[in-house]
């Protein structure tokens, strides 16, 4: 759901507001049980601390790994794109399925685990999945990552994100690539190089072979090497016991040539907030060299203690700065509060803090509080405590109270917008409303309104016909609470001419027999028949004007039509035609460019050059025809070539595709009534009460019930954290102790729709 979403961008933002220094920062005690000796000990203690870790299905209704692939690499200045490993260019977010880019394999499947089934950990361990441009994933395919440096073919990349672009001349910005498959040559990109080496080295630790001790489910041994033979034999076909992946000679020198950056900290804690277990080599460089060099000595010395400390209270904050201290492996800094002088103290940044400056705004007016900072370097070498100073903030307490959530939100459809409204809350201090969209039920929403809304309505007009949007609302009161989300409601605009009709499969290459042969599939997905003597298809050109063909007869609500033939056999899958037309000429095959199948509101005998279409898909490659679909505007394909005997199948009405190897004619996954929308559960922490305070080391009795409309009783299924703590527990009832310190402990729940809800209490222990 939007909340826990948005709760995720916001802690993860906070944990990197550190990443200026450039080292990630593990929760408090991740590595404690990590030995450094040698590299033996250092393999067997990191592979027990990073085993182990939470599977997510590779594509699925719930989270799978779409989700999580979609958040680690999104760009960091569009919330709403990817920036893809190979090629750096930034793509709108798909929900899953063909699009611009897919998910790469850093070390490939066909290496030992090929055959995805829900026992296979690897294939679906997103610490090595990363979105990559479709094309660029399928020139690399299973090549070994090496140097390239001669008779190599250039891939170039897209400058974003202050990186990339540039061509011509080797190495520069661009991967270079020869040969296929083991013998072939991969070579990435110097802004990714180490983001690839890490993500290899990181599968020859976590897994070593044996069985997941909490699943029992046996795992591959995966092994990094330079032995191109040993590569070689791992690609079977099947899942190996022991497979390999290269080169490792090579990767540790992209791992020295380029080290960890911000985009590769961001990765990890987006990964590490659904699997449970971190890329250690993000962590700690460091390590790799004791590993695979066995060089365990590692810098020990500390920074030298911050001074100049200085605090200044404000009303419900304290502002604290200090000098910048002056080692050239300065990571960043640590601060400690406590509630009496000498401590015992707590550290209250989420993440190093990169600067000399920290705003402590988790305090409470009237209460004494004492500071210490620390340094830290490089090496995670901590410094001694700085001097102490405190500070007292005042002032009347803030409200806090967030308003009620808005209720009767209603979402209405029309051509090229969404109007909303709701009833008007009826707080006395209401400051005005928020509207947030999505393009996929339960979020991530983006903020639509620029200003708060004053009434209860409000018009979307930045929406795109045949898309359907979910939208919540939430209240704003004078002291900027804002409340939870609304129920959700969807909409999906359509053109008036429409009517709902909308393409959803194309037959358009029949194995080199076309003629007689080739197919498309309507379906209308409104409420009422629609007679389609006024609708025109169109195919092929710069306009979809190669090929037209006049529609007529009527398509029932929630049916399908087919036109084509007048051949029906297994060549064709065996079509019942609901209009014989023989496409003449043929659709056209895209080939080395794209190619587009179009439905016009308006007899063919109107269409012409600059007739927008009311539907369109565009297959292929690219687009460099220029081919627009509904909005008016040339965008790249939505599917690839399907090739012959294959079709292109629409999934949804927000424009996915997908190929089809099998065709269905006469079966649309968009055909019949829509089911009713998942309501959201909801979540109630009964114990402890919020606000409650214990003292440190006191048992803690929490107690919470979850409930669905649809699934029933949720308890079993709470997970309890703590935003100090992190996880403390499951289920409707347990016991646990919380580190001292004031904690937001949160029971959240996700139903079998993917919709999430939470409860949050605060507990000071002392």
């Amino acid at each position: 759901m939007k909340t826990s979403t948005r709760l995720l961008h916001v802690c993860l933002a906070i944990v990197l507001t550190a990443t200026a220094s450039l080292v990630a920062q593990p929760p408090p005690g991740y590595y404690d049980t990590v030995d450094t000796t040698n590299a033996v000990t250092l393999r067997q203690t990191l592979h027990e601390v990073i085993d182990d870790h939470t599977r997510f299905p590779y594509t699925d209704a719930t989270t799978d790994t779409w989700d999580i692939v979609n958040l680690a690499d999104e760009d960091p200045n569009n919330m709403n794109n990817i920036v893809d490993v190979y090629k750096n260019a930034s793509y709108a977010k798909i929900p899953g399925g063909i699009g611009a880019y897919n998910r790469e394999h850093v070390w490939p499947k066909s290496y030992g685990f090929p055959v995805l089934d829900d026992q296979n950990y690897p294939y679906t361990d997103c610490h090595h999945l990363f979105a990559a441009d479709a094309g660029y994933n399928s020139a690399r395919s299973n090549k070994p990552f090496r140097t390239c440096n001669a008779a190599c073919t250039e891939h170039t990349t897209d400058f974003t994100d202050g990186r990339g672009g540039g061509s011509g001349v080797y190495p520069g910005n661009s991967n270079w690539t020869t040969g296929s498959f083991t013998q072939g040559t991969w070579e990435t990109w110097d802004g990714r190089k180490g983001d690839v080496a890490r993500a290899i080295l990181y599968m020859d630790v976590r897994y070593e072979g044996g069985v997941h001790n909490v699943t029992g489910i046996p795992e591959p041994d995966l092994i990094v090497t330079d032995d191109e033979a040993l590569i070689d034999a791992s690609n079977t076909g099947s899942n190996e016991n022991v497979a390999y992946m290269g080169m490792l000679s090579v990767l540790l020198q992209w791992h020295q040539q380029d080290p960890v950056d911000s985009r590769e900290i961001w990765r990890n804690e987006v990964v590490f907030s659904f699997q449970g277990n971190r890329n250690p080599f993000i962590d700690h460089p460091e390590w790799v060299d004791c590993l695979w060099n066995n060089v365990c000595t590692f810098d020990t010395t500390p920074p030298a203690a911050p001074s100049g400390l200085m605090a200044t209270a404000q009303n419900g904050a304290v502002d604290l700065s200090w000098l910048a201290n002056g080692e050239n492996d300065l990571a960043g800094y640590n601060v400690y509060r406590a509630t009496t002088s000498g401590g015992p103290y707590a550290r209250v940044n989420g993440a190093q803090v990169s600067g000399t400056a920290f705003t402590d705004a988790s305090v409470v007016n009237g209460t004494t509080y004492f500071y210490v900072v620390t340094a830290v370097d490089t090496s995670n070498n901590e410094s001694a405590n700085s001097n102490e100073v405190s500070a007292t903030p005042d002032g009347t307490l803030p409200d806090v109270t967030p308003p009620a959530p808005p209720t009767g939100v209603a979402a209405s459809a029309g051509d090229g917008q969404v109007s909303l409204s709701w009833n008007a809350n009826g707080e006395a201090d209401l400051q005005g409303y928020n509207v947030y969209r999505a393009t996929t039920s339960g979020g991530p929403y983006a903020l639509q309104n620029g200003t708060l809304l004053a009434t209860p309505a409000f018009t979307d007009a930045s929406v795109v016909n045949g898309t359907t949007y979910f939208y919540v609302v939430t209240a704003v009161d004078a002291s900027n609470n804002e409340s939870a989300d609304s129920a959700e409601v969807s909409a999906t605009p359509a053109a008036a001419g429409s009517q709902g009709v909308v393409l959803s499969e194309v037959l358009y290459d029949v194995s080199g027999t076309d003629d007689g042969f080739e197919w498309v599939e309507l379906v209308n997905t409104g409420a009422a028949p629609v007679d389609l003597s006024t609708f025109c298809l169109g195919n092929g050109g710069t306009t979809y004007t190669t090929s037209t063909a006049q529609l007529s007869g009527t398509v029932a609500a929630g049916a399908t039509f087919v036109v084509g033939g007048p051949s029906s056999s297994a060549t064709n899958a065996n079509p019942t035609f609901d209009q014989v037309l023989n496409f003449s000429p043929d659709f056209q095959n895209s080939g080395t460019t794209g190619d587009g199948v179009a439905l016009f509101d308006v007899p063919c005998a109107q269409v012409n050059a600059s007739t927008v279409p009311v539907d369109a898909v565009v297959y292929g490659p690219n687009n460099n025809n220029g081919l627009i679909d509904e909005t008016g505007v040339a965008n790249p394909p939505e599917v690839g070539d399907a090739g012959p005997g294959s079709s292109i199948e629409r999934l949804d009405l927000a424009g996915s595709w997908q190929i089809q190897g099998s065709p269905t004619p006469n079966a649309s996954p968009l055909a019949g009534a829509p089911p009713p929308p998942n309501a959201a559960p909801s979540v109630v922490i009964s114990a402890p009460a919020d606000g409650s305070s214990v003292t440190e080391g006191t048992a803690i009795a929490f107690a919470g019930s979850a409930s669905d409309p649809e699934d029933g009783d949720l308890s079993a299924g709470l997970a309890w954290s703590s935003d100090l703590d992190g996880p403390i527990g499951t289920g409707a009832s347990f016991s646990a102790t919380l580190s001292a310190g004031t904690h937001v402990v949160t029971a959240s729940v996700t139903d079998s729709g993917g919709l999430g809800a939470s409860d949050a209490v605060t507990v000071t222990v002392t």
